[in-house]
């Protein structure tokens, strides 16, 4: 450390020094076996693991982006929303034609930062101010407080970790909150979804409402500044305005010789979808009101990921830049309890959409780009499986940080899933040699090669109307005008869905929009894959996450502000209510 800086070993005279003497070492020791191998393994070691800067990363994750709600993807619907940025940084790029994810957004942002597979680590639908006094570490909403998120990991080999924007992994706990995570600077909400204006969590914010909104409590104010709240800052502005003003402002501060892991969550494109009128202008011509206010939002989105690139440049880090943009999940489909809750996405042609194990559902938008892709994979695509968990092995190989996770082995927690994605990024390994094989989606569905097994609807989605056995969503509809009605009406009326009791089986490398049921023909193959979803479910993480506490939103209702609630001492009330999730309707 010098100056409060990390510096990079490669940089430092001692290194230098240890190198020249572990060479002078190993040519003594030359006539022996075992002291040369030990001295050859630490100049390995030496030259491979400290021998080259680590590189700076950066993560942009949009909310309920749609797969069709692409420029570079969009050109089957009349109106695509415009997006040159992810085309020009696409070029410089690689996209990812097979990123998978949870078919929502809290456990598949708690498995983008734990690196776990949603099944170990969030996938029951839990009310965001439930909490059992009697587990502090997975007792409550989100990332148990022992596992360690991608900050800590990269803070131990002396990354500048910054978070602007939705956070949704949990804040019951203290040590669940952002800066208690590793990160140096927070400014966000906690929830799923706020009011872009003023920073208030209400009914009228968000389609499916689980806190202390659903008992009709609230006001209360969800922007939180590192660990307390954002005095001054609520109601200001447009809260994606506020947001990319701190992530371009941290980079503007940032000392180039400090590695910086930067992780912009924008609030865009989940509803509500009321963007501000100058966003609008270019899309007057869309009639439908969610349409418009949709592409809008994805434009905003386009513009401010080019923003970054653009400050990432002037201040000389782009060459050294890993950048990765990507979807949290498959765009909504569905239509809500206002025209601003309706989902407004497009997943064409892939069928389904957010909530659903449908391809739409859980195939994302992703690519990465920046200057430390080889320029031989440079406006390439790739096809090989990705789950959104490798990104935590993917940036522990790049950052050089072991990434098994000792303190969450410590405390009896389910290890790390992530598979290092580099070599394919990279080229080391060529399109179609792609390390992962099979994914544990969800409960109820298993891909394993060009194979995917449906057996029905997640017990943990936040879906109430939905029955057993049938995939919800089956639609090929975008989330807007009666499309989104039509599509939402069919949760209420037989078949209410795709019946999947038996086992659906699709071929999704020859059949993307999953349009052939093929199971009667494959009947070894369903026979197989049941078999081993019913293993796999034998390891899913599902603790008890204890009830929700109104007196707690009492408390904060007098306080003005969402924080941190639950501690070991807290005596919980019996004043509960059914937290039961609801339908989008």
């Amino acid at each position: 450390l010098e100056s409060g800086h990390f510096v990079d070993p490669i940089s430092s005279p001692a290194f230098q020094t240890l190198k020249k003497g572990l060479a002078k070492m190993q040519a003594v020791a030359r006539g022996g076996w075992l002291c040369p191998f030990i001295l050859s393994q630490c100049l390995f070691f030496v030259n491979s693991s400290l021998g080259k800067r680590r590189p700076n990363i950066v993560f942009m994750l949009i909310d309920d982006l749609g797969w069709n709600d692409v420029g570079y993807r969009g050109e089957s619907t009349p109106t695509p929303p415009h997006t040159p940025q992810f085309g020009e940084l696409l070029a410089q790029g690689v996209q990812l034609n097979r990123v998978y994810s949870y078919a929502w957004c809290a456990p598949a942002r708690a498995s983008i930062l734990s690196g776990r597979l949603p099944v170990h680590v969030d996938v029951n639908h839990t009310n965001s101010i439930a909490f059992n006094v009697k587990n502090p570490i997975s007792g409550s909403s989100g990332i148990p407080s022992k596992m360690t998120v991608i900050s800590g990991k990269l803070k131990e080999v002396g990354y500048k970790t910054h978070y602007a924007g939705k956070w949704g992994v949990g804040f019951a706990w203290k040590d669940q909150m952002p800066i208690s995570r590793g990160f140096d600077s927070f400014l966000g909400y906690l929830h799923d979804s706020c009011d872009y204006y003023d920073n208030t969590l209400a009914d009228r914010s968000i389609e499916v409402p689980n806190g202390c909104e659903k008992a009709g409590i609230n006001g209360i104010v969800d922007l939180t500044k590192d660990d307390g709240p954002a005095y001054g800052l609520n109601g200001t502005m447009w809260a994606d305005y506020l947001f990319m003003n701190e992530t371009i402002k941290r980079i503007q501060e940032h000392n180039p010789n400090d590695p910086l892991f930067l992780f912009h969550a924008f609030h865009s494109v989940h509803s509500p979808l009321d963007p501000p009128e100058e966003l609008l202008e270019p899309y007057q011509h869309i009639w439908d009101p969610t349409h418009r206010a949709y592409a809008a939002m994805v434009t905003f989105v386009d513009t401010a990921v080019g923003k970054v690139v653009a400050a990432l440049k002037k201040k000389g880090m782009w060459e050294n830049t890993l950048l990765v943009v990507s979807s949290d999940n498959g765009g909504p489909i569905y239509a809500g309890k206002s025209l601003a809750l309706f989902g407004g996405a497009s997943n064409f042609p892939l069928r389904g959409g957010k909530t659903s194990d449908f391809e739409g559902g859980i195939r994302i938008s992703s690519f990465a780009s920046g200057g430390l892709i080889p320029a031989v994979m440079r406006g390439k695509m790739i096809n090989d499986y990705i789950h959104v968990a490798d990104w935590y092995a993917t940036f522990c190989a790049l950052a050089r940080v072991p990434m098994y996770d000792t303190v969450a082995n410590t405390s009896g927690l389910p290890p790390v899933d992530g598979i290092n994605q580099w070599p394919l990024l990279s080229g080391e390994i060529s399109d179609g040699q792609g390390p992962r094989t099979e994914m544990h989606i969800s409960p109820v569905t298993l891909i394993q090669g060009r194979w995917k097994l449906l057996t029905g609807s997640d017990p943990g989605s936040i879906n109430k109307h939905q029955h057993e056995g049938v995939v919800p969503f089956d639609s090929y509809r975008p989330g807007y005008g009666m499309s989104a009605v039509l599509t939402t009406g069919g949760m209420f009326l037989p078949p209410y869905g795709l019946a999947c009791h038996s086992g659906c089986l699709f071929d999704i490398w020859d059949d993307p929009t999953e349009s052939h049921d093929v199971a009667e023909e494959n009947p070894d193959v369903v026979s197989k894959m049941w078999s081993r979803l019913q293993e796999l479910n034998g390891f899913i993480f599902n603790p008890d996450r204890g009830t929700p506490d109104l007196e707690e939103c009492k408390t904060m209702q007098k306080t003005g502000y969402y924080q941190p609630f639950a501690h070991e001492s807290l005596v919980q009330t019996n004043r509960t209510y059914d937290a039961g999730p609801i339908v989008h309707v």
